[in-house]
């Protein structure tokens, strides 16, 4: 039987388990060993870890199986499983997160459910599955409690998490599936935005210079939807930010990179291509030949798996198609941009910090930094002895830019 082969894969043998369970009435013993076994391991020492259970929850390949966790946390800890829950909402698998959201609320820990949507905030990209069931309960009034940030500063939390899916959800169904939610949330819609939507209310009150920093965010892409209710916002406050000139060069469509960065995402396609789709052409011929596909959970991972390496594979080929040499940009030694080092103080900070900005595929030491990363991002354009407002995942900063140099590209 699948489920008690051990030599088979973990979300292989959780399906079949979730599968006798709803069959039975009952949690199968090895599932039930699992559990304890998981709930009983010690706490990370880093708190920002999920525990044992948290992280056995996120195995669980299909979204109907995480919400009936649910179930197991009741089983494990009884009356107390509410407190378990306010404790790792933050790591709850996509599934999970708005069952989990709702459940909260309906036990009266709504004060809990607002102190752990800010606790998301200040790093919005990290479980973009519950930050949407977080935000969707407090800003529709469904969870009200402690004093958050200003609605400003939460807009700018969610647009960077806006932004970093429409560059990864290309490929990933779960994260596909959160884009579609957090557009429909901030917009109303993907493609068109709806009346008095919530973004445009959470931006009712920005300054001209919130509103440049979400205009050069924003700038990397999001859906359309959203950039209409930007459009809308900066219209009716600042619209002489639309009068500001040419676009520089790296708010073009392109992805500016140099040599080595290019070669270097060239090869993973060639890999995805030569190597990770023809493997999974094998698995789904392996699959079949097992029989029946109806309850065959091998023929549907490994179809789902191909329909994710397929879009992948497309997406990495129109940005290969998309890149641009930064040896060839038009590069200033005045002005931060992609190709520069960049010297600049932090607020409060006595050591000044050096980094060089490059493309998204350029790697180095942990002074290098993609140019579309929030810390680059808010640097570009400045001049030496300029000052600036950076919103990073782990909240704002004040800046000043010491020095600028122009790399010497390979």
């Amino acid at each position: 039987e699948l489920s008690a082969d051990e030599s088979q894969p973990l979300s292989e043998r959780l399906s079949s388990w979730m599968l006798l369970r709803e069959q039975r009435k009952a949690t199968p013993p090895l599932l039930a060993d699992k559990l304890h076994t998981a709930s009983d391991q010690p706490a990370p020492a880093d708190a920002t870890e999920a525990p044992g259970l948290w992280r056995f929850f996120q195995r669980f390949p299909l979204a109907r199986d995480q919400e009936r966790c649910l179930e197991f946390l009741q089983d494990l800890f009884g009356d107390a499983w509410l407190d378990n829950a306010v404790a790792n909402i933050v790591h709850a698998p996509a599934g999970m997160a708005k069952p989990l959201v709702t459940a909260l609320i309906d036990a009266g820990r709504s004060a809990e459910v607002v102190r752990n949507y800010g606790v998301l905030l200040a790093r919005p990209t990290r479980n973009p599955h519950a930050l949407i069931a977080l935000a969707e309960a407090v800003e529709t009034g469904k969870a009200q409690g402690a004093e958050l940030v200003g609605p400003v500063q939460r807009a700018q939390a969610l647009l960077h998490l806006a932004v970093y899916l429409h560059e990864e959800a290309p490929g990933d169904p779960l994260l596909g599936r959160a884009r579609a939610k957090l557009s429909t949330l901030l917009a109303g819609g993907e493609t068109k935005a709806s009346k008095n939507p919530l973004l445009g209310k959470l931006l009712a009150t920005a300054d001209r210079q919130a509103l440049r920093g979400i205009k050069a965010l924003t700038h990397r892409g999001v859906d359309d939807a959203i950039e209409g209710v930007i459009t809308d916002v900066i219209v009716a406050i600042a619209p002489e930010l639309f009068r500001e000139g040419e676009k520089p060069y790296w708010e073009s469509d392109a992805i500016w990179t140099t040599r080595s960065g290019m070669a270097r995402r060239e090869a993973e396609l060639r890999e995805l291509k030569e190597v990770k789709i023809p493997a999974n052409a094998e698995a789904i011929g392996r699959a079949a030949s097992y029989g029946d596909l109806s309850e065959n959970s091998e023929w549907e991972a490994a179809i789902e798996e191909q329909r994710t390496l397929t879009n992948r594979a497309m997406e990495m080929e129109q940005e290969v198609r998309k890149a641009q040499l930064l040896e060839n940009a038009p590069i200033s030694p005045e002005t931060v941009c992609p190709g520069t080092r960049v010297e600049f103080k932090e607020e409060g900070v006595d050591k000044p910090r050096v980094i060089q900005i490059l493309g998204p595929w350029d790697l180095g030491g942990d002074d290098v930094v993609s140019y579309r990363a929030p810390l680059a991002a808010g640097l570009l354009g400045l001049k030496v002895g300029e000052k600036a407002r950076v919103l990073l995942p782990s909240g704002e900063i004040s800046v000043e830019v010491l020095g600028i140099e122009r790399l010497a590209l390979k």
